[in-house]
């Protein structure tokens, strides 16, 4: 239908095809496919051009996208190791850039505010990032849970003095572990480790960090003391 020239060379076109519009330069060209309610990329006289076409650049991006169905990612990532580059991932989201500060992530809600996400916190230099998980509603919304740079895991806390700390509330069980009722195969739970004087398998104590129950690991069992003799 019309062809944009500048210096005597083709700059743009607008046409149809097939009952639709077709409006591009070069190679990158769009459909507008009436048939099936979409817009398709399309190459040079309308040729096939399936994932070569980038929406917006790393430095000129467009602002906000709104969608009412599924967004479709079907990116192949098929390596050996960890993936170490934001282009070998299919979703690359921005950090924060301040020490303890959160991120923009992955937010879910009813109404006008979050009432669940998974967002980053910067933890230092070096682009060290934790992953936090947050809960709640569209009044309030809480952090739950956090893994750390180190890999970490805190529950309803942000201390890491050790791989798992689930800090509990008032009057409530901070840990339940409930086995299979069957016969002869409801097992509880299995701790293995401990090697000698020096470690523990199980070290059980107070709120004041005094010492109620110590299994030591040369198997000498405590009660009241972290120095068991026997």
């Amino acid at each position: 239908l019309f062809e944009f020239m500048k210096d005597g060379t083709t700059v743009g076109t607008v046409g149809t095809g097939s009952d639709d519009l077709y409006i591009g330069t070069g190679d990158t060209t769009i459909r507008f496919a009436d048939g099936n309610d979409a817009i398709i990329p399309r190459g040079t006289a309308g040729a096939t051009r399936d994932g070569a076409i980038d929406l917006g650049l790393s430095n000129n991006r467009f602002k906000d996208l709104y969608l009412s169905g599924t967004a479709h990612l079907t990116k192949t990532i098929d390596e050996a190791t960890l993936p170490s580059t934001p282009v070998n991932h299919v979703i690359t989201l921005q950090p924060p850039t301040t020490t303890a500060r959160y991120g923009g992530g992955i937010s879910w809600s009813e109404g006008s505010n979050t009432a669940a996400s998974i967002n980053t916190v910067d933890a230092g230099s070096g682009g060290a990032l934790h992953l936090a998980f947050s809960t709640g509603s569209n009044s309030a919304i809480a952090e739950r849970l956090r893994l750390d740079t180190s890999g970490n895991l805190l529950v309803n806390g942000t201390n890491a003095t050790a791989k798992l700390v689930v800090d509990g509330a008032a009057n409530s069980y901070t840990a339940r572990f409930n086995s299979s009722t069957t016969t002869g195969q409801a097992f509880g739970a299995r701790i293995r480790a401990g090697t000698n004087s020096s470690d523990y398998a199980v070290l059980v104590e107070n709120t004041s960090a005094s010492t109620m129950f110590a299994v030591r690991g040369d198997g000498n069992v405590g009660i009241g003391t972290s120095s068991p003799d026997a």
